[in-house]
């Protein structure tokens, strides 16, 4: 492959969020709502890549005179990264809410349920070889639930 056909750094995000909302008469509602969020970066880093080698003293340098075949630019902003580097992420979420009249009181039900995992591979040393990559990862997952009553009479609040 060519490495002036790749994006060394694309990103792919996508969302998308939604909620639907019932009524029953005037008893009360539900509202549910949904989420989901993707992340794929094939860069995992933040810095543009820049064509290096690595020279006689066993240190990374960048190719100058090349550069502009990987990163079409001339900006001395970029740095030497490693190869390989990615992030994925994936976010989902949901909320119901319950709002229910009961005699002189509504009861509020709210359930949220959340997932989140991500991957994450970084250059740590911003050299040219893979001597220093670092990968995080995580997978999480959260569950609430509130119910309550609330409202009021002449002697409770």
């Amino acid at each position: 492959m060519n490495p002036a056909s790749v994006d060394a750094n694309q990103t792919d995000l996508t969302a998308v969020r939604g909620q639907l909302n019932f009524r029953f008469a005037d008893r009360g509602s539900l509202l549910l709502s949904a989420g989901t969020a993707g992340n794929d970066n094939s860069g995992g880093n933040p810095y543009r890549y820049a064509l290096s080698f690595v020279g006689p003293d066993g240190l990374s340098d960048r190719d100058l005179a090349n550069r502009d075949v990987v990163v079409g630019t001339d900006d001395f902003n970029d740095i030497n990264v490693s190869g390989g580097l990615r992030m994925k992420s994936d976010y989902t979420a949901g909320t119901a809410r319950l709002d229910w009249a009961i005699g002189g009181f509504d009861l509020v039900s709210l359930s949220i349920d959340r997932d989140f995992k991500k991957r994450q591979v970084q250059d740590c040393d911003s050299a040219s070889a893979d001597s220093c990559l670092t990968r995080h990862s995580s997978d999480t997952h959260q569950y609430s639930q509130e119910q309550r009553p609330q409202g009021d009479s002449d002697t409770l609040q």
